[in-house]
């Protein structure tokens, strides 16, 4: 490995660790404290409908 190329890993190692540092703190400001409640009963009914209402909207009539 010559110097540029510990040089350029050195400098991708820094970048990642930047990224992964800023992605924390704003994580950690913004996301943590956010909560989502969720029906069982709701959740198990958009799972299981029919998905006619979906095919309608985005046009798509298979033959129809």
């Amino acid at each position: 490995m010559n110097r540029t190329d510990r040089k350029l890993l050195r400098d991708l190692v820094v970048v990642v660790a930047l990224k992964l540092i800023v992605l924390s703190v704003l994580w950690f400001a913004f996301v943590r404290d956010q909560g989502v409640s969720v029906d069982a009963g709701r959740a198990a009914a958009a799972l299981t409908s029919p998905a006619s209402g979906l095919r309608a909207s985005q046009g798509v009539n298979h033959g129809q």
